[in-house]
C-alpha cells in the first residue's frame, strides 16, 4: 500500500518534468522587412582588416550600406551598392564597380547580400544554382548557406546566428560572409525594421549623414 501511494505521487512530478523538457517553438515572423537600419560592430579580415562600430542599412531587393568608423569616430570604410554599381571607400581611396566586374570586392551579388542583411535571405538559394547547401535552425529558418567555388567564381559560405524577433520580423544578430577571399563579421545591437531610408544612400560613397552609434 505504501508503495503504491509513493508511486502515486511520483506520478505528477515525473509529467511535470517531461512537460518542462518540451521544446518551445517560436512563433513565425509576422512580416518580412523591406528596409532595415541597424547600429553594431563590422570586422574585416584578409587583404584588409578593419574592425569598429558600424552603421548598416539595407533596402530590398539589392541595395546595402556597411559603414565602418575608426575610434575617434571617422569613417574607416564603406561598402554599398544600389544594385548596379558597388562602391568601395578604403584608406586607399574610393572606388566604384558594376556589380559583374572582374574586380568586384566580393563575389556575393549585392541581392544576396541585402537578403542577408534583412534576414530574408531567399534569393541567395533560389538564384544561386542547384549545388547549394543548406542548413536550418530548430524553427526553420535559415543558420548556413555555403556555395562551391565553380566556373571561375570563387565559393562563399555565410553563418546567420542569434536570431531575435524585432517589430515581428526575425532577424539575425550574427552574420558571418566569407567568400574565401574577404571575411567579414556584422553583429547588431539595434535594429530598426522598415524605416524609410533615401536611395542616395546606396548609390555613392561619401560619408553617410545618417546618425552614427
Amino acid at each position: 500500500m505504501r508503495r503504491l501511494l509513493l508511486l502515486a505521487a511520483l506520478v505528477p512530478l515525473l509529467a511535470a518534468g517531461c512537460a518542462a523538457k518540451r521544446p518551445v517553438t517560436l512563433p513565425p515572423p509576422e512580416i518580412t522587412p523591406v528596409t532595415l537600419r541597424a547600429y553594431g560592430a563590422v570586422e574585416m579580415k584578409r587583404v584588409f582588416a578593419i574592425s569598429g562600430r558600424a552603421l548598416i542599412l539595407a533596402s530590398s531587393p539589392a541595395s546595402f550600406r556597411i559603414e565602418v568608423y575608426g575610434p575617434f569616430g571617422q569613417t574607416a570604410a564603406i561598402i554599398a551598392s544600389d544594385g548596379e554599381t558597388v562602391y568601395t571607400v578604403t584608406e586607399d581611396g574610393a572606388e566604384s564597380f558594376s556589380r559583374d566586374e572582374p574586380g568586384v570586392p566580393y563575389s556575393i551579388k549585392p541581392e544576396d547580400v541585402t537578403s542577408f542583411l534583412l534576414g530574408n535571405p531567399r534569393p541567395a538559394y533560389e538564384f544561386s544554382g542547384n549545388r547549394v547547401e543548406t542548413a536550418m535552425d530548430e524553427h526553420g529558418r535559415l543558420r548556413l548557406f555555403s556555395r562551391p567555388a565553380e566556373g571561375g567564381e570563387r565559393g562563399l559560405k555565410v553563418l546567420l546566428e542569434d536570431y531575435r524577433e524585432v517589430s515581428g520580423a526575425h532577424i539575425p544578430f550574427r552574420i558571418i560572409i566569407d567568400d574565401g577571399k574577404r571575411t567579414v563579421t556584422i553583429k547588431y545591437n539595434e535594429v530598426e525594421v522598415n524605416p524609410a531610408l533615401p536611395e542616395d544612400l546606396f548609390s555613392a560613397g561619401q560619408a553617410s549623414l545618417e546618425p552614427r552609434p
